[in-house]
């Protein structure tokens, strides 16, 4: 299957960044309440499900095929990716021995890979702050530098739960962990529970790791999901599109929204996207949806899909579209609303109802 496609590849690939191993232990023993407070790669993280792998596609593939359910798990993917180069290294430091505590704060140091980690927690009655800085393991203590820093209020009786806002600056990193090629700040403003996970992420001049010469972005994602029920997300961003003709490889507005629902064998999901501006006329549309169908049986398969280009009238300049035999449970109308047309824009998704500015949830089932 070729690899590109409409809109065109987000990921950075799947795999977690895998953080530094051992360290320096501390005989210093205290109460759970500060290392069960601190949020993880599993808070962090964002998670369709608990067996989020890469979908495989069902359907033929050409250039400009959307595939708009597999590049919404890519960009999740790929945010994962960035976030947990910060958070699979407070995994390994932050537990039950810290190294030194007072009345309201207990610190982690920790030496690894000719590099030194500190972790600090304080507890201000029911909120907690965040500080994790690194050095050079033969640099001076006053040489520490901060990657990042946040505040929070933890949910009683859950561990590594609650809400708050957790801000990542890859670029001061990289200052340091000398191999560390993405730049640029993430922000996460979070509020998790056992049942429910609600992650805005903004991205300030970032430069993803495999890509250090891509112009820096800035973005605004908002993924949200309840536990065997289903979930949203939702992003903008400039996307070198292939479809139409790009030769020159003009930036092009594309909007995404992702929502999926739990069905008997594993869930159900569609896909909807919206392009402007780059090579596509003034005032044309550049209109994309899948639905997808995954069980457990087979990872994924694109039940229908449809891309068109739409006139400033709403009137269908070119399209085309394609549907197996899961097609239309795939799209439940029930749950996703009337399926988009090729031919007519009565059933158009409505982007112009989603704010992808703020922090606001597209509603999605079982919310």
């Amino acid at each position: 299957m070729k690899t590109k496609s409409t809109f065109a590849t987000l990921a950075t690939g799947a795999l977690l960044f895998g953080a530094c191993g051992g360290g320096t232990t501390s005989s210093t023993t205290s109460g759970d309440e500060y290392a069960d407070a601190a949020p993880t790669s599993e808070t962090m993280a964002l998670d369709m499900d608990t067996s989020d792998t890469v979908d495989t596609q069902a359907l033929g593939a050409n250039d400009c095929h959307p595939h708009l359910f597999q590049r919404t798990r890519e960009a999740i993917k790929m945010l994962n990716h960035h976030v947990l180069k910060v958070f699979a290294r407070l995994d390994r430091f932050v537990d039950k021995r810290p190294d030194a505590t007072t009345t309201n704060s207990h610190t982690w140091v920790r030496t690894t890979n000719n590099l030194t980690y500190k972790a600090v927690l304080t507890k201000s009655g029911d909120q907690f702050t965040l500080e994790f800085d690194v050095k050079a393991a033969t640099a001076a203590d006053t040489s520490f530098v901060q990657f990042a820093s946040g505040t929070f209020t933890r949910i009683a009786g859950q561990t590594h739960a609650g809400n708050g806002t957790i801000n990542l600056d890859l670029t001061a990193l990289g200052t340091v962990v000398t191999n560390e090629k993405a730049k640029g700040q993430i922000a996460e403003i979070f509020e998790v529970n056992s049942l429910k996970k609600k992650i805005q992420i903004t991205l300030t001049n970032f430069v993803p790791d495999s890509d250090k010469s891509a112009a820096p972005r800035n973005g605004n994602y908002v993924f949200a999901r309840t536990k065997g029920a289903g979930g949203s997300f939702k992003f903008e961003k400039t996307m070198d599109l292939l479809c139409p003709a790009n030769p020159t490889h003009q930036l092009a507005t594309v909007q995404i929204v992702a929502r999926w629902a739990a069905s008997a064998n594993g869930r159900i999901g569609r896909t909807d996207a919206l392009a402007t501006g780059g090579q596509i006329t003034a005032g044309n549309k550049f209109i994309g949806v899948t639905c997808s169908s995954i069980d457990k049986a087979d990872a994924s398969a694109e039940g229908y899909w449809m891309m068109k280009l739409e006139d400033s009238a709403g009137a269908t300049v070119h399209g085309s579209d394609a549907a197996d035999t899961s097609g239309a449970a795939a799209c439940d109308v029930s749950l996703f609303g009337p399926v988009p047309s090729v031919s007519s824009n009565s059933s158009d998704y409505d982007f112009s109802a989603v704010n992808f500015t703020d922090a606001s949830v597209v509603a999605y089932p079982g919310q």
